[in-house]
């Protein structure tokens, strides 16, 4: 199998008649955690949507696996591509477990008859993200990082090759979003897997990613490494503000003067 998992070529995105990134190029190789930063309104969350195929892109071409993305179809893709949204309040109400079944729709035969193999794999998700003492209780009763537990869960249940993660960090506290992190980290660093999060903290980034993604939401961008493009001035001119390490704390931790 190519190492390239998804490849963007010279892609436009724009929302509300306003260009926020130009001729954006980069490949997501197998094995890699891509973190995307920039500030609110940059087009984060609509890059998301557009490597999922939910949104075309204003120019260029993306390509899943060597073909272009249009050319999937829609259940196909699903088996592909997990994306985990930021949090929406609405939905039917059901038990978590039963929540966390859902990501294995996609897999499912013609009859859409869940076998022990599929209960088994959402389960194992739910134990993953420590969840098992609230397996049976309504969604709508859960905190807001239960939920976020619950949506990751979902994810890791549907098993995809790459996962488009908006927020993944967010309504958890700092001991959480460490071992979800990691969690993420672990699942799809593996051979034939990678994943692209936005992440707002810049310090989770670049304590979690491969390479960075930079979108400043005028058409510019940046992309790299977490060394390259991790740094003081690099961090600085995406977001127009002073940017520096923080002495008393570790090498790799930054923060707004």
């Amino acid at each position: 199998m190519s190492a390239a998992l998804l490849e963007l070529e010279k892609v436009d995105l724009a929302r509300g008649g306003r260009l926020l990134c130009r001729e954006l190029t980069l490949t997501v190789e197998a094995g890699e955690c891509w973190g995307v930063l920039g500030p609110n309104g940059a087009g984060k969350s609509t890059l998301l949507q557009t490597m999922a195929g939910l949104e075309k892109p204003a120019g260029g071409l993306l390509r899943y696996r060597g073909r272009p993305l249009g050319q999937w179809k829609r259940r196909e893709l699903a088996r592909e591509l997990g994306m985990l949204f930021q949090l929406d309040e609405g939905g039917f109400t059901t038990t978590l477990f039963e929540t966390v079944l859902t990501g294995r729709h996609p897999h499912l035969g013609t009859f859409g008859w869940e076998t022990a193999a599929d209960l088994e794999i959402a389960w194992r998700a739910v134990c993953d993200l420590g969840l098992e003492a609230l397996a049976r209780r309504d969604p709508a009763t859960l905190s807001g990082g239960e939920r976020q537990r619950m949506e990751i869960a979902v994810l890791l249940a549907q098993q995809p090759r790459l996962a488009l993660l908006d927020e993944p960090a967010n309504h958890l506290d700092p001991g959480h979003q460490v071992a979800i992190l990691e969690l993420l980290r672990r699942r799809f660093s593996r051979p034939g897997h990678a994943q692209v999060m936005v992440l707002h903290d810049i310090n989770l980034a670049l304590a979690s990613c491969h390479r960075l993604l930079l979108l400043r939401g005028d058409g510019h961008w940046r992309a790299g490494s977490v060394e390259e493009m991790g740094t003081p001035e690099q961090l600085s001119w995406l977001y127009g503000c002073p940017v520096r390490p923080c002495a008393e704390l570790e090498d790799r931790c930054l923060s707004f003067l």
